[in-house]
């Protein structure tokens, strides 16, 4: 089988959901180019159920639509658009019921960056990130609807990212980015431009992401701070001190507060795995949820009212699709088509979890891919070394399905 069916895919970059559950908005190459399209969520515990259309709101013909975050009122989406790959990020928005991008935060010599969560509670501002300030580092800078303007609100010889307002929009929680595994969070007075540094001084590395304000003087956050995994935790805004809320004996990938409900949901990396859970901060409870299946997890969204949950998905033998999940009824439903190569997914190969000791007793774990058949005389064998140390190798549909390719019509 040649190549190009394997690597016949299309590919997600972003998603979101709309705070009241009803709309699912995410990029995708369906046109050639990542542009934006929306879908109606319906979950129907049918076996024979079939996803509302989708719905394509943007068209971009010599770009791509990077990142996608829907407004609180549910009426607006803003994107981050570049032009043939150079990566300088522009602001855009998008109507929702219409379509069509419309220039926000627009220069084409700098770059602008949404923020990870980067509207205020009121929909009044917006925060990014830009190199229009230092053109070797980003700094954050705040969009005022209302005013039609913008200001800079942290800057300096770092790499800066905005990352949540707190509730009444007075704060901005701010990611100072030192290394892919390793960073620190600021504080940040919007009106007088005020910052205090929230994360302790260490030696050694630590990630720390935050998730949600709980209240005005508690952030729910994930880190790894003095620990072998990523745990998820509570800081006091007032003293910076943290306090451990859930610790497994895995880590905690992503997680999104559902504010209503007094709940995380979560995915957990069980080996390699993906694993989803929702956590009761009331009562302390642990709720786990079946999904499905052997899956990898890079994003997750979550409705307003927790009813809802978006989760962008792979495996070894599926390309990156999103599904949507209802906890009430525990029904999940994918919502994409994103493997066009009709090569069914029972004839691709799963991989064995291995491991091995290191010289000095460390366990190294990794994957190993079989074909269904080897021949007498053996097969050969690839050695395929991820990046790291920062990520493991995970078992997604890698390289556009070109293991699978070397396993079926190679190897096999």
């Amino acid at each position: 089988m040649e190549y190009e069916r394997f690597a016949a895919v299309r590919n997600i970059s972003s998603l979101d959901i709309t705070n009241d559950g009803k709309w699912l908005l995410y990029t995708i190459n369906t046109s050639g180019q990542l542009n934006l399209w929306k879908q109606r969520i319906i979950i129907e515990d049918k076996d024979d159920f079939i996803p509302p259309a989708p719905v394509q709101l943007t068209d971009i013909m010599e770009g791509a639509v990077r990142s996608v975050n829907v407004s609180p009122d549910n009426k607006t989406a803003v994107v981050s658009i570049d032009t043939l790959g150079n990566e300088m990020m522009q602001i855009y928005r998008v109507p929702i019921d219409e379509g069509w991008h419309y220039p926000l935060i627009r220069d084409p010599s700098h770059r602008f960056i949404p923020g990870i969560k980067p509207f205020s509670k009121d929909g009044k501002y917006l925060a990014y990130s830009s190199d229009i300030k230092n053109p070797y580092f980003l700094s954050v800078f705040i969009y005022d609807f209302w005013r039609g303007e913008s200001k800079c609100v942290m800057s300096g010889e770092h790499t800066y990212m905005p990352v949540l307002f707190s509730e009444d929009g007075r704060f901005l929680v701010v990611s100072q980015i030192n290394l892919n595994i390793d960073n620190d969070l600021f504080i940040v007075d919007i009106e007088s431009g005020e910052n205090r540094r929230l994360t302790p001084h260490r030696e050694d590395f630590a990630i720390f992401l935050p998730v949600a304000f709980v209240n005005s003087e508690t952030l729910l956050l994930i880190t790894n701070y003095n620990s072998e995994f990523a745990g998820l935790y509570t800081m006091n805004l007032n003293t910076c001190q943290l306090t451990p809320l859930l610790k497994l004996e895995h880590d905690i990938e992503h997680a999104c507060y559902v504010k209503k409900r007094e709940t995380v949901f979560l995915t957990v990396n069980e080996g390699g795995y993906s694993r989803l859970f929702s956590y009761d901060m009331r009562r302390g409870k642990l709720l786990t949820h079946r999904i499905v299946g052997d899956v990898v997890c890079y994003q997750m969204a979550v409705s307003e009212n927790g009813d809802v949950v978006g989760l962008l998905l792979a495996s070894s033998v599926s390309p990156t699709s999103i599904y949507v999940f209802n906890p009430e009824k525990s029904i999940i439903r994918r919502m994409t088509q994103t493997y066009l190569g009709g090569i069914p997914e029972e004839k691709m190969i799963r991989p064995l979890r291995v491991s091995y000791k290191t010289h000095d007793g460390l366990k190294i774990e990794g994957w190993l891919y079989i074909p269904e058949v080897v021949p007498a005389g053996g097969a050969p064998c690839v050695l395929s070394i991820h990046g790291g140390p920062e990520a493991q190798e995970r078992p997604n549909y890698a390289y556009n399905g070109f293991y699978q390719y070397l396993l079926l019509s190679l190897i096999h």
